[in-house]
């Protein structure tokens, strides 16, 4: 039962954590005015576009989310925190594939991507497992 409380919490943390990566990362590179995020081909031409530095934030945001919630199942669970921040992980990666196929993205973010969801968590869950 521990397990499954120590995942809803990691679940929570990787929320909260990649909300206010988001956020940070939209104060710092803000979308035009007047831009239309519903319009995948405009939304295209402003990620080709964006400064590297923006979509690295957004890498790393995505890294310090599991990595997170990666650390609070290395803290709570009680058996195989590993496994579980690799399901952590891949639940990243998952929501992390819909918008690289939905709109195109440079090539090295769509290679860093899935390449940096399930090793951040379990590098969380090693750090502060027991």
């Amino acid at each position: 039962m521990l397990d499954f409380v120590a995942l809803v919490a990691a679940i929570l943390v990787t929320i909260g954590v990649h909300h206010l990566g988001a956020t940070l990362t939209q104060e710092l590179y803000p979308l035009r005015e007047g831009l239309d995020p519903n319009d995948v081909s405009i939304v295209a031409r402003h990620l080709i576009a964006a400064p590297p530095l923006a979509l690295l934030s957004v890498l790393l945001t995505k890294a310090a989310a599991a990595f997170a919630g990666g650390a609070v199942i290395g803290k709570l669970a009680t058996r195989k925190p590993t496994t579980l921040a690799g399901l952590l992980g891949l639940g990243v990666l998952l929501t992390t594939i819909a918008p690289l196929l939905a709109v195109p993205h440079p090539w090295w973010f769509m290679v860093g991507c899935p390449l940096i969801c399930v090793p951040a968590a379990w590098k969380g869950a090693a750090w502060l497992a027991p």
